[in-house]
């Protein structure tokens, strides 16, 4: 009976690399059923592996298994994954209809700054293979983790601080059109004051997006050269427009002086009359 009750098989629902077939046969478990599935009311997070954080309106996808109990505890006895306990969730079959299916999660998830480069690539590989939508792979909502991160919004999942992402996307927005419309003018017809300003919006550009690279891409290989040519040239042009307003300074005083100097040898030329 004891024996019998160890071989019912259950539905798991995986959203890591334990999607993979192949890899969980490779560890000689035999799963069945393999469907895509989501669940609602959490949000992936990647630390050294990937979790599960509750977050309202946010949706994870991942496969439903049947597995054995005790493949189950085969898996989840692992050093790398022994911390995930198992949890109750109702599991949304692509299929449709509802499954009720274990979750394995950590009862701490891992922090936002905590990073495994390696391991988001090999989860957006197998979350590729296995047939998750594009649109989660690619996703920038805010609300489900980014596993490709190849535009200007935050590559992350739903945060601690979303308003400090959504100021630094709002600033990459306008410092881009400001430089493309309004360096030429700036670099060529623009005043001292109107240069020495936008010197300091390049450079808060370029500081933002610095910060943005180091602290919110997790596959920093994914980014092309454009991006750090078009990062590199804000810092560029602030240091241009500061050494312009500086030139601008010297010029100033320079035509100050000349018109001191010949105001003196107009009233010297006055006084000899």
């Amino acid at each position: 009976m004891g024996i019998k009750e160890r071989e019912r098989r259950v539905e798991v629902f995986l959203y890591g690399l334990f999607m993979d077939e192949e890899l969980l046969r490779g560890k000689g478990l035999e799963p069945e059923g393999d469907e895509i599935a989501a669940i609602d009311g959490f949000a992936l997070r990647i630390g050294q592996r990937a979790a599960l954080v509750p977050t309202p309106g946010a949706k994870v996808y991942g496969s439903v298994f049947s597995l054995t109990r005790s493949e189950l505890d085969r898996l989840y006895s692992e050093s790398s994954v022994e911390a995930y306990k198992p949890q109750a969730v109702l599991a949304q079959l692509a299929s449709g209809g509802v499954v009720a299916a274990l979750c394995y999660n950590l009862l701490q998830p891992p922090s936002p700054t905590e990073r495994n480069p390696e391991y988001a690539v090999k989860l957006r590989a197998v979350s590729q293979k296995v047939g998750l939508p594009a649109e989660y792979i690619a996703s920038r909502d805010g609300k489900s983790f980014c596993l490709k991160p190849v535009r200007f919004d935050l590559c992350r999942v739903a945060s601690a601080d979303p308003w400090y992402g959504t100021a630094i996307s709002v600033a990459g927005v306008i410092t881009t059109v400001l430089f493309v419309l309004g360096s030429p003018w700036i670099v060529w017809r623009g005043s001292r004051k109107l240069r020495r300003a936008a010197a300091f919006i390049a450079a808060a550009a370029f500081v933002a997006n610095s910060q943005w690279y180091g602290f919110y891409v997790p596959v920093k290989s994914d980014l092309g050269v454009g991006y750090f040519l078009w990062c590199s040239s804000l810092g560029l042009l602030a240091i241009g427009l500061f050494f312009l307003a500086g030139s601008n300074d010297g010029l100033v005083s320079t035509q100050q002086q000349s018109a001191l100097i010949l105001s003196q040898m107009t009233q010297t030329g006055d006084s000899t009359r």
